[in-house]
Order: structure tokens, then C-alpha cells, then sequence
């Protein structure tokens, strides 16, 4: 599965992002999956914060949300977290 996560906002403003392709378990995969599917709402409070664009690109499908720091799902932060090592 190929991916593409946005990190932005925060102190500096200075966006990192991070691209690649991975194998994953089917359970993980569809879970991670379902997660974006979901509608979600991100805070427009927020000022030094950081938003999350993630992007997973899964057979002929585009799969994309936006996360806040208060509504990123556990499952997405552990993907972010292992992309960054």
C-alpha cells in the first residue's frame, strides 16, 4: 500500500511530510482503512497545532482525512509513529 502523510502547523509552521509504500497486515490495513472513510471534523481553534493529512492509496482507491491533534485516531498516530523511524 503506498501512503502519503502531511504534518503542518505547529510553532514554526514548517510541513514535513512523509511518502512510501509498505506491506501490512489485512487486519491493520482495513482498520486503518475504515478509520479514514469516516467523516471527521478538525478544530479551527487550534493555532500552534498540528494538522495530519493522510493520504493511503489502496488498489484502484484514494483514501484521504484530516486530523487534528484532538481527534486523531490512536491507529493513525501509531502509523505516523512508525513512518517516522
Amino acid at each position: 500500500m503506498k501512503y502519503e502523510i502531511l504534518i503542518e502547523g505547529g510553532f514554526t509552521g514548517i510541513p514535513t511530510v512523509y511518502k512510501g509504500e509498505i506491506a501490512m497486515d489485512e487486519n491493520l490495513e482495513k482498520r486503518l482503512l475504515k478509520v479514514l472513510e469516516a467523516q471527521t471534523n478538525t478544530s479551527h481553534d487550534i493555532k500552534d497545532g498540528h494538522l495530519y493529512h493522510i493520504k493511503l492509496f489502496w488498489q484502484e482507491h484514494t483514501y484521504s482525512a484530516v486530523f487534528d491533534e484532538h481527534n486523531l485516531p490512536e491507529i493513525v498516530r501509531e502509523f505516523i509513529q512508525e513512518r517516522k523511524r
